[in-house]
Protein backbone atom coordinates (compact mmCIF):
# COMPACT_ATOMS: atom_id res chain seq x y z
CA UNK A 1 0.00 0.00 0.00
CA UNK A 2 1.31 3.43 -0.95
CA UNK A 3 2.56 5.70 1.81
CA UNK A 4 1.31 9.25 2.32
CA UNK A 5 4.61 10.51 0.94
CA UNK A 6 4.15 8.46 -2.23
CA UNK A 7 0.51 9.52 -2.68
CA UNK A 8 1.34 13.21 -2.46
CA UNK A 9 4.36 12.72 -4.73
CA UNK A 10 1.95 11.24 -7.29
CA UNK A 11 -0.18 14.40 -6.98
CA UNK A 12 2.87 16.57 -7.65
CA UNK A 13 3.71 14.53 -10.73
CA UNK A 14 0.16 14.53 -12.12
CA UNK A 15 -0.51 18.21 -11.37
CA UNK A 16 2.83 19.89 -12.02
CA UNK A 17 4.74 17.29 -14.03
CA UNK A 18 7.67 17.49 -11.63
CA UNK A 19 9.19 16.00 -8.51
CA UNK A 20 8.07 17.59 -5.24
CA UNK A 21 10.44 19.96 -3.52
CA UNK A 22 11.45 18.83 -0.05
CA UNK A 23 9.83 21.77 1.76
CA UNK A 24 6.50 21.48 -0.02
CA UNK A 25 6.29 17.71 0.35
CA UNK A 26 6.92 17.94 4.09
CA UNK A 27 4.18 20.58 4.42
CA UNK A 28 1.49 18.57 2.61
CA UNK A 29 2.40 15.26 4.26
CA UNK A 30 2.10 16.94 7.67
CA UNK A 31 -1.38 18.26 6.78
CA UNK A 32 -2.52 14.71 6.01
CA UNK A 33 -0.85 12.88 8.89
CA UNK A 34 -1.30 15.53 11.60
CA UNK A 35 -4.19 17.75 10.55
CA UNK A 36 -6.61 15.17 9.15
CA UNK A 37 -6.54 16.32 5.54
CA UNK A 38 -7.69 13.94 2.82
CA UNK A 39 -5.88 13.44 -0.47
CA UNK A 40 -8.78 15.28 -2.13
CA UNK A 41 -8.13 18.27 0.18
CA UNK A 42 -4.50 18.37 -0.92
CA UNK A 43 -5.42 18.09 -4.59
CA UNK A 44 -7.90 20.95 -4.25
CA UNK A 45 -5.36 23.08 -2.41
CA UNK A 46 -2.88 22.50 -5.24
CA UNK A 47 -5.30 24.39 -7.51
CA UNK A 48 -5.06 27.41 -5.24
CA UNK A 49 -1.30 27.65 -5.86
CA UNK A 50 0.17 30.20 -8.28
CA UNK A 51 2.17 27.47 -10.04
CA UNK A 52 -1.05 25.62 -10.84
CA UNK A 53 -2.84 28.75 -12.02
CA UNK A 54 0.01 29.55 -14.40
CA UNK A 55 0.05 25.99 -15.74
CA UNK A 56 -3.73 25.73 -16.11
CA UNK A 57 -5.12 29.24 -16.79
CA UNK A 58 -8.85 29.79 -17.08
CA UNK A 59 -8.46 30.12 -20.84
CA UNK A 60 -7.07 26.57 -21.18
CA UNK A 61 -9.41 24.28 -23.09
CA UNK A 62 -10.66 21.26 -21.16
CA UNK A 63 -9.30 18.88 -23.81
CA UNK A 64 -5.84 20.46 -23.45
CA UNK A 65 -6.07 20.14 -19.67
CA UNK A 66 -6.83 16.41 -20.03
CA UNK A 67 -3.87 15.88 -22.35
CA UNK A 68 -1.52 17.78 -20.03
CA UNK A 69 -2.41 15.62 -17.03
CA UNK A 70 -2.08 12.44 -19.11
CA UNK A 71 1.33 13.61 -20.30
CA UNK A 72 2.41 14.35 -16.74
CA UNK A 73 1.43 10.87 -15.56
CA UNK A 74 1.82 8.64 -18.63
CA UNK A 75 4.04 10.55 -21.09
CA UNK A 76 1.25 10.52 -23.67
CA UNK A 77 -2.07 12.18 -24.47
CA UNK A 78 -5.40 10.54 -23.71
CA UNK A 79 -6.78 8.05 -26.22
CA UNK A 80 -9.88 9.13 -28.16
CA UNK A 81 -12.44 7.22 -26.11
CA UNK A 82 -10.85 8.23 -22.82
CA UNK A 83 -10.73 11.88 -23.77
CA UNK A 84 -14.38 11.85 -24.87
CA UNK A 85 -15.42 10.33 -21.56
CA UNK A 86 -13.49 12.79 -19.42
CA UNK A 87 -14.59 15.77 -21.52
CA UNK A 88 -18.20 14.87 -20.88
CA UNK A 89 -17.58 14.35 -17.15
CA UNK A 90 -15.64 17.59 -16.66
CA UNK A 91 -17.92 19.74 -18.82
CA UNK A 92 -20.98 18.43 -16.98
CA UNK A 93 -19.38 19.14 -13.61
CA UNK A 94 -19.69 15.49 -12.62
CA UNK A 95 -16.05 15.54 -11.58
CA UNK A 96 -13.81 18.44 -10.58
CA UNK A 97 -10.39 18.99 -12.08
CA UNK A 98 -8.57 18.06 -8.88
CA UNK A 99 -10.56 14.83 -8.55
CA UNK A 100 -9.96 14.09 -12.24
CA UNK A 101 -6.23 14.18 -11.50
CA UNK A 102 -6.67 11.63 -8.71
CA UNK A 103 -8.76 9.46 -11.06
CA UNK A 104 -6.00 9.43 -13.70
CA UNK A 105 -3.45 8.42 -11.05
CA UNK A 106 -5.67 5.61 -9.77
CA UNK A 107 -6.38 4.45 -13.31
CA UNK A 108 -2.68 4.17 -14.09
CA UNK A 109 -2.08 2.16 -10.93
CA UNK A 110 -5.02 -0.23 -11.07
CA UNK A 111 -6.54 -0.21 -14.55
CA UNK A 112 -3.70 0.82 -16.81
CA UNK A 113 -1.24 -1.26 -18.78
CA UNK A 114 1.83 -2.80 -17.23
CA UNK A 115 3.86 -0.07 -18.90
CA UNK A 116 1.65 2.70 -17.46
CA UNK A 117 1.92 1.27 -13.97
CA UNK A 118 5.70 0.87 -14.19
CA UNK A 119 6.11 4.41 -15.53
CA UNK A 120 4.17 5.99 -12.66
CA UNK A 121 5.99 3.81 -10.12
CA UNK A 122 9.36 4.94 -11.50
CA UNK A 123 8.31 8.59 -11.53
CA UNK A 124 7.05 8.34 -7.97
CA UNK A 125 10.24 6.65 -6.79
CA UNK A 126 12.32 9.37 -8.47
CA UNK A 127 10.20 12.08 -6.85
CA UNK A 128 10.47 10.56 -3.38
CA UNK A 129 14.23 10.13 -3.84
CA UNK A 130 14.55 13.77 -4.91
CA UNK A 131 12.56 15.31 -2.07
CA UNK A 132 12.96 12.86 0.80
CA UNK A 133 16.24 10.99 0.39
CA UNK A 134 18.22 13.94 -0.97
CA UNK A 135 16.00 16.76 0.41
CA UNK A 136 16.41 18.83 -2.77
CA UNK A 137 14.41 21.99 -3.46
CA UNK A 138 15.59 23.25 -6.86
CA UNK A 139 12.44 23.47 -9.00
CA UNK A 140 14.32 23.47 -12.32
CA UNK A 141 15.94 20.14 -11.51
CA UNK A 142 12.65 18.86 -10.06
CA UNK A 143 10.88 19.68 -13.32
CA UNK A 144 13.45 18.01 -15.58
CA UNK A 145 13.84 14.95 -13.37
CA UNK A 146 10.60 13.53 -14.80
CA UNK A 147 11.58 14.18 -18.43
CA UNK A 148 14.00 11.25 -18.47
CA UNK A 149 11.95 8.67 -16.59
CA UNK A 150 10.42 5.79 -18.59
CA UNK A 151 8.80 2.46 -17.72
CA UNK A 152 12.27 0.89 -17.76
CA UNK A 153 13.81 0.53 -14.29
CA UNK A 154 17.16 1.53 -15.79
CA UNK A 155 15.90 5.09 -16.27
CA UNK A 156 15.26 5.35 -12.53
CA UNK A 157 18.76 4.13 -11.75
CA UNK A 158 20.20 6.74 -14.11
CA UNK A 159 18.23 9.68 -12.78
CA UNK A 160 19.09 8.75 -9.20
CA UNK A 161 22.77 8.76 -10.16
CA UNK A 162 22.33 12.19 -11.75
CA UNK A 163 20.57 13.53 -8.66
CA UNK A 164 23.30 12.13 -6.43
CA UNK A 165 25.81 14.03 -8.54
CA UNK A 166 23.74 17.21 -8.30
CA UNK A 167 23.53 16.87 -4.52
CA UNK A 168 27.26 16.26 -4.23
CA UNK A 169 28.53 18.92 -6.63
CA UNK A 170 26.02 21.76 -6.91
CA UNK A 171 27.40 24.82 -5.18
CA UNK A 172 28.08 28.51 -5.68
CA UNK A 173 30.62 27.59 -8.37
CA UNK A 174 28.01 25.68 -10.39
CA UNK A 175 26.13 27.38 -13.19
CA UNK A 176 22.56 26.13 -13.75
CA UNK A 177 21.50 27.08 -17.27
CA UNK A 178 18.15 26.63 -18.99
CA UNK A 179 18.20 27.46 -22.69
CA UNK A 180 15.25 28.56 -24.78
CA UNK A 181 12.95 26.50 -27.00
CA UNK A 182 14.83 27.85 -30.03
CA UNK A 183 18.05 26.59 -31.60
CA UNK A 184 20.56 27.82 -29.03
CA UNK A 185 24.35 27.91 -28.94
CA UNK A 186 26.02 27.81 -25.54
CA UNK A 187 29.70 28.02 -24.67
CA UNK A 188 29.82 27.36 -20.95
CA UNK A 189 32.71 28.89 -19.03
CA UNK A 190 31.90 27.91 -15.46
CA UNK A 191 33.95 25.31 -13.67
CA UNK A 192 30.82 23.20 -13.21
CA UNK A 193 27.77 23.36 -15.45
CA UNK A 194 24.25 21.98 -15.20
CA UNK A 195 22.57 22.64 -18.55
CA UNK A 196 19.07 22.01 -19.93
CA UNK A 197 18.73 22.54 -23.66
CA UNK A 198 14.92 22.48 -23.88
CA UNK A 199 13.44 22.30 -27.39
CA UNK A 200 15.34 23.26 -30.52
CA UNK A 201 18.48 22.04 -32.23
CA UNK A 202 21.06 23.19 -29.70
CA UNK A 203 24.85 23.44 -29.88
CA UNK A 204 26.34 23.07 -26.40
CA UNK A 205 29.98 23.21 -25.31
CA UNK A 206 30.58 22.44 -21.66
CA UNK A 207 32.95 24.47 -19.50
CA UNK A 208 36.15 23.61 -17.69
CA UNK A 209 34.61 21.51 -14.92
CA UNK A 210 32.51 18.40 -14.53
CA UNK A 211 29.26 19.04 -16.38
CA UNK A 212 25.75 17.63 -16.59
CA UNK A 213 23.94 18.32 -19.85
CA UNK A 214 20.40 17.46 -20.91
CA UNK A 215 19.87 18.17 -24.58
CA UNK A 216 16.11 17.68 -24.24
CA UNK A 217 14.11 17.66 -27.50
CA UNK A 218 15.61 18.59 -30.85
CA UNK A 219 18.63 17.41 -32.82
CA UNK A 220 21.41 18.58 -30.51
CA UNK A 221 25.20 18.65 -30.74
CA UNK A 222 26.91 18.38 -27.36
CA UNK A 223 30.65 18.53 -26.70
CA UNK A 224 32.16 17.53 -23.38
CA UNK A 225 35.49 18.78 -22.12
CA UNK A 226 38.55 17.43 -20.34
CA UNK A 227 36.62 16.55 -17.17
CA UNK A 228 34.09 13.89 -16.19
CA UNK A 229 30.85 14.77 -17.95
CA UNK A 230 27.38 13.25 -17.97
CA UNK A 231 25.67 14.04 -21.25
CA UNK A 232 22.06 13.24 -22.22
CA UNK A 233 20.88 13.74 -25.77
CA UNK A 234 17.19 13.68 -24.96
CA UNK A 235 14.69 13.12 -27.76
CA UNK A 236 15.86 13.82 -31.30
CA UNK A 237 18.80 12.71 -33.40
CA UNK A 238 21.73 13.92 -31.33
CA UNK A 239 25.50 13.98 -31.77
CA UNK A 240 27.56 13.85 -28.58
CA UNK A 241 31.32 13.87 -27.96
CA UNK A 242 32.54 13.10 -24.46
CA UNK A 243 35.98 14.67 -24.67
CA UNK A 244 38.79 13.53 -22.41
CA UNK A 245 38.30 11.83 -19.02
CA UNK A 246 35.64 9.32 -17.92
CA UNK A 247 32.32 10.36 -19.47
CA UNK A 248 28.81 8.93 -19.31
CA UNK A 249 26.78 9.51 -22.46
CA UNK A 250 23.11 8.70 -23.09
CA UNK A 251 21.57 8.97 -26.53
CA UNK A 252 18.03 8.67 -25.16
CA UNK A 253 15.29 8.73 -27.84
CA UNK A 254 16.28 9.09 -31.50
CA UNK A 255 18.98 7.96 -33.91
CA UNK A 256 22.04 9.26 -32.11
CA UNK A 257 25.78 9.41 -32.74
CA UNK A 258 27.82 8.98 -29.56
CA UNK A 259 31.60 9.32 -29.30
CA UNK A 260 33.42 8.56 -26.08
CA UNK A 261 36.73 10.11 -27.16
CA UNK A 262 39.61 9.61 -24.69
CA UNK A 263 39.01 8.06 -21.27
CA UNK A 264 37.14 5.04 -19.96
CA UNK A 265 33.64 5.98 -21.07
CA UNK A 266 30.11 4.61 -20.74
CA UNK A 267 27.92 4.96 -23.84
CA UNK A 268 24.21 4.08 -23.96
CA UNK A 269 22.40 4.34 -27.28
CA UNK A 270 18.91 3.80 -25.85
CA UNK A 271 15.93 3.95 -28.23
CA UNK A 272 16.62 4.38 -31.94
CA UNK A 273 19.23 3.20 -34.45
CA UNK A 274 22.39 4.58 -32.91
CA UNK A 275 26.09 4.88 -33.79
CA UNK A 276 28.36 4.40 -30.78
CA UNK A 277 32.14 4.72 -30.86
CA UNK A 278 34.08 4.18 -27.65
CA UNK A 279 37.38 5.42 -29.09
CA UNK A 280 40.44 5.38 -26.80
CA UNK A 281 40.18 3.92 -23.31
CA UNK A 282 38.49 0.92 -21.74
CA UNK A 283 34.87 1.64 -22.59
CA UNK A 284 31.44 0.16 -21.96
CA UNK A 285 29.23 0.51 -25.04
CA UNK A 286 25.54 -0.46 -24.98
CA UNK A 287 23.37 -0.13 -28.06
CA UNK A 288 20.08 -0.78 -26.22
CA UNK A 289 16.96 -0.72 -28.43
CA UNK A 290 17.18 -0.34 -32.19
CA UNK A 291 19.55 -1.52 -34.90
CA UNK A 292 22.80 -0.08 -33.61
CA UNK A 293 26.38 0.17 -34.86
CA UNK A 294 28.84 -0.19 -31.99
CA UNK A 295 32.61 0.25 -32.21
CA UNK A 296 34.99 -0.28 -29.32
CA UNK A 297 38.02 1.54 -30.70
CA UNK A 298 41.27 1.26 -28.77
CA UNK A 299 41.37 -0.29 -25.31
CA UNK A 300 39.79 -3.27 -23.58
CA UNK A 301 36.08 -2.73 -24.10
CA UNK A 302 32.74 -4.27 -23.18
CA UNK A 303 30.18 -3.99 -25.98
CA UNK A 304 26.50 -4.96 -25.77
CA UNK A 305 24.15 -4.82 -28.73
CA UNK A 306 21.07 -5.61 -26.63
CA UNK A 307 17.77 -5.43 -28.58
CA UNK A 308 17.72 -5.04 -32.37
CA UNK A 309 19.84 -6.19 -35.31
CA UNK A 310 23.22 -4.78 -34.35
CA UNK A 311 26.65 -4.42 -35.97
CA UNK A 312 29.46 -4.59 -33.42
CA UNK A 313 33.18 -4.14 -34.09
CA UNK A 314 35.26 -4.80 -30.98
CA UNK A 315 38.31 -2.90 -32.26
CA UNK A 316 41.74 -3.10 -30.69
CA UNK A 317 42.48 -4.59 -27.28
CA UNK A 318 41.03 -7.49 -25.32
CA UNK A 319 37.27 -7.13 -25.70
CA UNK A 320 34.04 -8.75 -24.54
CA UNK A 321 31.04 -8.59 -26.89
CA UNK A 322 27.40 -9.65 -26.38
CA UNK A 323 25.08 -9.22 -29.35
CA UNK A 324 21.90 -9.59 -27.31
CA UNK A 325 18.62 -10.27 -29.08
CA UNK A 326 18.18 -9.80 -32.81
CA UNK A 327 20.16 -10.77 -35.90
CA UNK A 328 23.60 -9.42 -35.03
CA UNK A 329 26.97 -9.25 -36.79
CA UNK A 330 29.97 -9.30 -34.43
CA UNK A 331 33.64 -8.72 -35.20
CA UNK A 332 36.59 -9.31 -32.93
CA UNK A 333 39.73 -7.27 -33.37
CA UNK A 334 43.47 -7.67 -33.07
CA UNK A 335 43.38 -8.88 -29.46
CA UNK A 336 42.01 -11.87 -27.60
CA UNK A 337 38.26 -11.31 -27.75
CA UNK A 338 35.15 -13.03 -26.43
CA UNK A 339 32.10 -12.79 -28.70
CA UNK A 340 28.63 -14.03 -27.73
CA UNK A 341 25.82 -13.88 -30.26
CA UNK A 342 22.89 -14.07 -27.86
CA UNK A 343 19.40 -14.62 -29.25
CA UNK A 344 18.84 -14.53 -33.00
CA UNK A 345 20.60 -15.86 -36.10
CA UNK A 346 23.96 -14.16 -35.63
CA UNK A 347 27.23 -14.01 -37.57
CA UNK A 348 30.51 -13.89 -35.62
CA UNK A 349 34.01 -13.17 -36.97
CA UNK A 350 37.08 -13.84 -34.84
CA UNK A 351 39.75 -12.06 -36.95
CA UNK A 352 43.14 -11.85 -35.13
CA UNK A 353 43.84 -13.17 -31.62
CA UNK A 354 42.94 -16.44 -29.92
CA UNK A 355 39.23 -15.70 -29.61
CA UNK A 356 36.23 -17.34 -27.98
CA UNK A 357 33.20 -17.21 -30.28
CA UNK A 358 29.85 -18.47 -28.95
CA UNK A 359 26.72 -18.21 -31.07
CA UNK A 360 24.45 -19.04 -28.13
CA UNK A 361 20.78 -19.30 -29.19
CA UNK A 362 19.36 -19.90 -32.68
CA UNK A 363 21.10 -20.67 -36.00
CA UNK A 364 24.46 -18.92 -36.13
CA UNK A 365 27.40 -18.68 -38.53
CA UNK A 366 30.78 -18.42 -36.82
CA UNK A 367 34.17 -17.73 -38.41
CA UNK A 368 37.43 -18.22 -36.56
CA UNK A 369 40.35 -16.02 -37.53
CA UNK A 370 44.10 -16.22 -37.78
CA UNK A 371 44.91 -17.78 -34.42
CA UNK A 372 43.86 -20.64 -32.15
CA UNK A 373 40.17 -19.96 -31.62
CA UNK A 374 37.36 -21.68 -29.74
CA UNK A 375 34.06 -21.74 -31.63
CA UNK A 376 30.84 -22.81 -29.91
CA UNK A 377 27.58 -23.10 -31.80
CA UNK A 378 25.54 -23.72 -28.66
CA UNK A 379 21.78 -23.95 -29.34
CA UNK A 380 20.49 -24.15 -32.90
CA UNK A 381 21.70 -25.47 -36.25
CA UNK A 382 25.02 -23.67 -36.55
CA UNK A 383 27.81 -23.43 -39.13
CA UNK A 384 31.37 -23.12 -37.77
CA UNK A 385 34.49 -22.26 -39.77
CA UNK A 386 37.79 -22.62 -37.91
CA UNK A 387 39.93 -21.03 -40.65
CA UNK A 388 43.59 -20.49 -39.65
CA UNK A 389 45.15 -21.74 -36.42
CA UNK A 390 44.67 -24.77 -34.19
CA UNK A 391 41.00 -24.35 -33.39
CA UNK A 392 38.42 -26.08 -31.22
CA UNK A 393 34.94 -26.25 -32.76
CA UNK A 394 31.94 -27.29 -30.66
CA UNK A 395 28.57 -27.57 -32.34
CA UNK A 396 26.70 -28.60 -29.18
CA UNK A 397 22.91 -28.96 -29.57
CA UNK A 398 21.32 -28.92 -33.02
CA UNK A 399 22.34 -30.19 -36.46
CA UNK A 400 25.64 -28.37 -36.96
CA UNK A 401 28.18 -28.09 -39.77
CA UNK A 402 31.86 -27.83 -38.81
CA UNK A 403 34.75 -26.77 -41.06
CA UNK A 404 38.11 -27.10 -39.34
CA UNK A 405 40.15 -25.26 -41.95
CA UNK A 406 43.93 -25.00 -41.73
CA UNK A 407 45.76 -26.10 -38.58
CA UNK A 408 45.36 -28.93 -36.09
CA UNK A 409 41.69 -28.68 -35.18
CA UNK A 410 39.44 -30.43 -32.66
CA UNK A 411 35.87 -30.92 -33.90
CA UNK A 412 33.07 -31.78 -31.45
CA UNK A 413 29.64 -32.03 -32.99
CA UNK A 414 27.57 -32.45 -29.86
CA UNK A 415 23.98 -33.66 -30.05
CA UNK A 416 22.15 -33.75 -33.37
CA UNK A 417 23.10 -34.81 -36.90
CA UNK A 418 26.41 -33.05 -37.44
CA UNK A 419 28.41 -32.61 -40.64
CA UNK A 420 32.20 -32.44 -40.60
CA UNK A 421 33.48 -30.88 -43.80
CA UNK A 422 37.02 -31.31 -45.16
CA UNK A 423 38.75 -30.08 -48.30
CA UNK A 424 42.18 -30.88 -49.73
CA UNK A 425 45.11 -29.99 -47.43
CA UNK A 426 42.80 -29.29 -44.45
CA UNK A 427 43.89 -32.34 -42.47
CA UNK A 428 47.25 -33.99 -43.21
CA UNK A 429 49.86 -36.12 -41.47
CA UNK A 430 51.43 -32.96 -40.03
CA UNK A 431 48.17 -31.18 -39.12
CA UNK A 432 45.58 -33.83 -38.36
CA UNK A 433 42.06 -32.78 -37.44
CA UNK A 434 40.24 -34.80 -34.80
CA UNK A 435 36.52 -35.57 -34.55
CA UNK A 436 35.92 -36.21 -30.86
CA UNK A 437 32.38 -37.61 -30.88
CA UNK A 438 31.58 -39.13 -34.28
CA UNK A 439 28.43 -41.29 -34.32
CA UNK A 440 27.95 -43.93 -37.03
CA UNK A 441 24.33 -44.98 -36.45
CA UNK A 442 21.03 -43.93 -34.93
CA UNK A 443 18.79 -40.90 -35.33
CA UNK A 444 21.78 -38.61 -34.74
CA UNK A 445 24.27 -40.33 -37.06
CA UNK A 446 26.94 -37.88 -38.19
CA UNK A 447 28.33 -37.28 -41.68
CA UNK A 448 31.85 -36.67 -42.98
CA UNK A 449 31.78 -34.45 -46.07
CA UNK A 450 34.65 -34.86 -48.57
CA UNK A 451 35.52 -33.53 -52.04
CA UNK A 452 33.68 -35.27 -54.86
CA UNK A 453 36.04 -37.16 -57.18
CA UNK A 454 33.31 -38.68 -59.32
CA UNK A 455 33.62 -42.22 -57.95
CA UNK A 456 34.76 -43.43 -54.55
CA UNK A 457 35.45 -46.81 -52.98
CA UNK A 458 34.58 -46.96 -49.28
CA UNK A 459 36.02 -49.74 -47.15
CA UNK A 460 33.92 -50.64 -44.11
CA UNK A 461 36.53 -52.78 -42.37
CA UNK A 462 39.76 -51.90 -40.59
CA UNK A 463 42.92 -52.01 -42.66
CA UNK A 464 45.67 -54.12 -41.07
CA UNK A 465 48.63 -51.78 -40.53
CA UNK A 466 50.92 -54.60 -39.49
CA UNK A 467 53.99 -53.41 -37.61
CA UNK A 468 53.89 -49.82 -38.91
CA UNK A 469 54.97 -47.32 -36.24
CA UNK A 470 54.33 -44.01 -38.03
CA UNK A 471 51.40 -42.59 -39.92
CA UNK A 472 53.59 -42.03 -42.95
CA UNK A 473 54.44 -45.75 -42.98
CA UNK A 474 50.77 -46.68 -42.62
CA UNK A 475 49.74 -44.53 -45.59
CA UNK A 476 52.54 -45.97 -47.70
CA UNK A 477 51.33 -49.47 -46.83
CA UNK A 478 47.75 -48.58 -47.76
CA UNK A 479 48.82 -47.10 -51.09
CA UNK A 480 50.96 -50.16 -51.84
CA UNK A 481 48.03 -52.48 -51.15
CA UNK A 482 46.11 -51.22 -54.17
CA UNK A 483 42.87 -50.37 -52.37
CA UNK A 484 41.86 -48.77 -55.65
CA UNK A 485 41.53 -51.88 -57.80
CA UNK A 486 41.04 -50.09 -61.10
CA UNK A 487 43.52 -47.27 -60.48
CA UNK A 488 41.07 -44.40 -60.99
CA UNK A 489 38.73 -44.25 -57.98
CA UNK A 490 39.25 -42.28 -54.80
CA UNK A 491 39.35 -44.52 -51.75
CA UNK A 492 38.35 -44.27 -48.10
CA UNK A 493 40.22 -46.52 -45.69
CA UNK A 494 39.80 -46.99 -41.93
CA UNK A 495 42.73 -48.03 -39.77
CA UNK A 496 43.53 -48.07 -36.05
CA UNK A 497 46.67 -46.38 -34.79
CA UNK A 498 47.61 -45.68 -31.16
CA UNK A 499 44.12 -46.33 -29.78
CA UNK A 500 42.27 -44.16 -32.30
CA UNK A 501 40.62 -44.87 -35.62
CA UNK A 502 41.75 -42.85 -38.63
CA UNK A 503 40.01 -42.15 -41.90
CA UNK A 504 42.29 -41.86 -44.93
CA UNK A 505 40.80 -40.32 -48.07
CA UNK A 506 43.10 -40.98 -51.01
CA UNK A 507 41.82 -38.62 -53.68
CA UNK A 508 44.30 -39.69 -56.35
CA UNK A 509 46.19 -42.87 -57.04
CA UNK A 510 49.82 -43.17 -56.16
CA UNK A 511 51.76 -42.11 -53.09
CA UNK A 512 50.31 -39.97 -50.31
CA UNK A 513 49.91 -36.34 -51.44
CA UNK A 514 49.41 -33.80 -48.62
CA UNK A 515 48.00 -31.26 -51.09
CA UNK A 516 45.25 -33.62 -52.23
CA UNK A 517 44.65 -36.41 -49.73
CA UNK A 518 42.87 -36.09 -46.38
CA UNK A 519 43.72 -37.84 -43.11
CA UNK A 520 41.55 -37.37 -40.02
CA UNK A 521 41.23 -38.94 -36.58
CA UNK A 522 38.10 -40.36 -34.94
CA UNK A 523 39.05 -40.00 -31.30
CA UNK A 524 38.39 -42.96 -29.00
CA UNK A 525 36.73 -45.12 -31.66
CA UNK A 526 38.09 -48.65 -32.10
CA UNK A 527 34.95 -50.44 -33.31
CA UNK A 528 33.75 -49.57 -36.82
CA UNK A 529 31.36 -52.48 -37.19
CA UNK A 530 28.53 -49.98 -37.69
CA UNK A 531 30.41 -47.96 -40.29
CA UNK A 532 28.80 -47.69 -43.70
CA UNK A 533 28.63 -45.62 -46.83
CA UNK A 534 25.95 -43.38 -45.26
CA UNK A 535 28.63 -41.86 -43.02
CA UNK A 536 30.06 -40.00 -46.03
CA UNK A 537 28.87 -37.33 -48.38
CA UNK A 538 30.77 -36.03 -51.41
CA UNK A 539 30.39 -32.49 -52.69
Amino acid sequence: MATTTELITELYIATFGRAPDATGLTYWVNNVTSNGWSLENVAQSFFDQSETQLMYPSTLQTSDFIDQVYNNVLNRVADTSGKSYWLAELNAGTITRNNFIIAVINGAKSGGTTSDKALLENKTAAGVYYATTLALTNLVVADHTMDYITDDATSLVRIKADLDLFKATFSSTTTLSVLTTLADTMNADAKKDWIYGLAGNDLIYTGDGESMVYGDSGDDRIYGNAKKDTLHGGSGNDTIYGGAEIDTIYGDIGNDSLHGDAGNDLLYGDAGDDYLYGDAGNDVVKGSDGNDSCFGGDGDDFLYGEAGDDWIDAGEGKNWVDGGSGVDTLFGGSGIDELYGGEGNDTLYGLAGADILDGMDDDDIIYGGLNDDTLVGNNGNDILYGNEGNDTLKGESGDDTLYGGAGVDMLIGGSGIDRFVFVAADSTTTSIDTIADFTFTGTNADIIVLPNQGSEIISTSLFNIGTSTTLTAVLALINASAQDSNGTDATITYFTFQDNTYVYYDEVTGAYDSTQDILLKLQGILDISNAGTSSFEFV
